[in-house]
């Protein structure tokens, strides 16, 4: 594949299971529900600045170099132990990432996120959203995110699972976001860019590279 929980972070990693948009969608023909082989989308089309994912970790504080290893997982829940709800995605060594993001994920994990009253037109589907992305090692669990934040923007990368393809537009009517994504079964990378400078902090979603800051991974501990 190519391509922020208790601080400040922790939300851009979209914590949120339910979306307020008024929302339409073309769906692809792909759809494998939630099955697909493959370990991750191809790298997306726009004019972004580009991030590597296997990559340097940086402290999210400090911004120091971060050298320790470990194993990466991918978390339903931010207290999750069990194995029906995290799946292993990679390493750590010397604190350089190797991202594996698994080949599937259950169908039982996947929520309808695009349906209901004022987005009804996503027929089925569904999405996993990791609620982290959570580095184990010998000093416990920590959280990893890309990121980058100042005064004026969020900028963020997200990994999410949808269960077939298909093609998702909403606007920010009743809410603060909106979304353009061009979807493929299993693994999407998404850009989440906000509007620090906006009255409502605007955030736009897309499947296409909309980054204008270099985002980078950083890691924070797990109370």
């Amino acid at each position: 594949m190519k391509t922020n929980s208790r601080f400040l972070l922790a939300a851009t990693l979209g914590l949120a299971l339910a979306f307020t948009f008024s929302c339409s969608s073309d769906d692809g023909n792909n759809n494998n529900d939630g099955t697909s082989s493959g370990s991750g989308s191809s790298s997306p089309s726009g004019g972004g600045v580009p991030f590597n994912e296997n990559s340097q970790i940086y402290d999210y504080k400090t911004g120091v170099a971060f050298t320790g290893s470990g194993t990466i997982e991918v978390v339903r829940g931010s207290s999750c132990n069990d194995d029906a709800c995290k799946w292993a995605a990679g390493s750590v060594t010397s604190g350089l990432v190797n991202l594996q993001l698994p080949p599937t994920i259950p169908s039982e994990n996947f929520k309808d996120i695009f349906s209901g009253e004022s987005c009804s037109a996503y027929g089925d589907i569904k999405v996993f959203k990791p609620s982290l992305i959570r580095l184990t090692n010998s000093d416990g669990n920590s959280q990893l995110v890309i990121n980058y934040k100042d005064e004026q923007t969020g900028q963020v990368i997200d990994y999410w699972y949808f269960s077939k393809a298909g093609n998702i537009t909403c606007d920010n009517k009743g809410s603060n976001r909106t979304m353009t994504i061009n979807a493929t079964a299993g693994w999407n990378t998404i850009y989440r860019v906000t509007d620090r400078t906006s009255e409502t902090l605007l955030q736009k979603y897309s499947t296409n590279n909309i980054l204008t800051k270099a985002v980078k991974w950083e890691i924070a501990p797990l109370d």
